[in-house]
């Protein structure tokens, strides 16, 4: 309330003059709190699927049905796993409205190449890139000369150390609303949140990026980068970091692992998803293969579908060995082509079909160029070309 002091002259009744005085004071205002309630949208069930059911029934696979459109999708891996090139394969692909795996496929005829649902179905989009980890300078080494697509768009912060590192969700949907941006690859989460492995940061953390997933109708990618996940050994989610919350709030889980078949092998599991059934478990990876193009591009391709158990056993040093001389001899004696190789050795070293012969012949190409630079075979013709 206000108060009031007066001021002024006025007569009594004896005649006497009296001096007053008068100022209006404002109160102070009031401190209280105010609490914004959170809202629902509430209708019949009907009309609830009436709004829905356009959307869902037109929804398109965008890594087939590993990622689709509307998800929030999380791809986990050790260091050195290869996230980030992934995630720009990943992001690239959508930009340009092509597979992600044919990206850097080097086969001219896929005609007999089984994708499964490793498609993607949508055109070519806008996509945004929030990269914690990488300068611009780093990443322009990593890829120079190729050229990316102008769908790609890079997001990479000035400052990774602020107030509230709630706040840097706050910016990125500022820069998706500017640039509308409807895929959203944030790598990675970790660099975000140091305090991931607490289970009540990782939560706010996830709900604060589903809220911006949902006001802007966003597919939404995230890398995780987690050091629980050791050489050799099966990959589960509880390997994540922050994993309950995690994966709760998630709805398609991803990891990406090591072999032991060979250093530019690694396959990809799906460990949740939550609208279809997950497809591609541990006893059916998806193998892929680093490779490097000519233009700069560097990245995965497809190699074939395989058992997680047989890319992680541990091969004996007896048997590499001998796999070894097998294939110097054949070589430096018969001039027998990789492909053949693997053909002829395959029965030897996999006699229950432990991998697929597509598989092994990657990874005797791989063993010949390896043994092409140390010397040890011969050098006359190329040796290394895999039919």
């Amino acid at each position: 309330m206000s108060s009031l002091e007066l001021s002024g002259e006025t007569t009594t009744s004896t005649g006497d003059t009296k001096s007053l005085f008068y100022n209006r004071q404002e109160a102070k205002p009031s401190r209280k709190k105010i609490i914004e309630l959170p809202t629902f949208k509430v209708q019949t069930m009907e009309n609830a699927f009436k709004d829905i059911a356009p959307t869902v029934k037109n929804q398109k696979n965008i890594f087939g049905d590993l990622i689709a459109e509307g998800d929030l999708c999380i791809l986990f891996g050790r260091a050195g796993t290869g996230k980030s090139f992934l995630g720009y394969q990943i992001a690239g692909a959508i930009a340009e409205g092509k597979n992600v795996l044919d990206m850097l496929d080097i086969m001219v005829d896929r005609s007999t190449r089984k994708y499964h649902n490793l498609n993607n179905e949508t055109p070519a989009q806008k996509v945004l890139y929030a990269d914690f980890e990488a300068t611009i300078e780093k990443t322009y080494r990593r890829y120079n000369p190729y050229t990316f697509s102008e769908n790609f768009l890079i997001a990479i912060p000035d400052r990774l150390t602020v107030v509230d590192n709630l706040l840097f969700i706050d910016s990125i949907e500022a820069e998706i609303i500017k640039t509308g941006a409807k895929v959203l690859i944030i790598d990675n989460i970790s660099a975000i949140s140091q305090d991931n492995e607490k289970s009540n940061q990782a939560a706010k953390l996830m709900n604060k990026i589903k809220d911006l997933q949902r006001r802007n109708k966003l597919t939404v990618l995230i890398m995780a980068h987690t050091p629980k996940i050791q050489q050799g050994e099966a990959i589960i989610w509880t390997n994540m970091a922050g994993s309950s919350n995690l994966y709760n709030l998630a709805e398609s889980i991803l990891a990406i692992g090591t072999t032991t078949i060979d250093n530019d092998i690694r396959y990809i599991i799906q460990l949740k998803a939550r609208y279809v059934d997950v497809l591609y478990h541990k006893d059916n990876v998806i193998a892929i293969k680093f490779r490097t193009q000519p233009d700069g591009n560097k990245g995965f391709s497809f190699v074939n579908y395989e058992s997680e158990e047989e890319l992680i056993k541990t091969v004996e040093k007896s048997r590499k060995e001998a796999q070894k001389k097998d294939i110097i001899n054949r070589i430096n004696m018969f001039g027998t082509k990789p492909a053949d190789i693997a053909e002829e050795l395959y029965e030897k070293y996999y006699p229950e079909h432990e991998i697929t012969l597509i598989t092994y012949k990657d990874t005797i190409k791989k063993a010949v160029q390896r043994l092409k630079k140390s010397g040890l075979i011969n050098n006359d013709e190329d040796n290394t070309s895999v039919q």
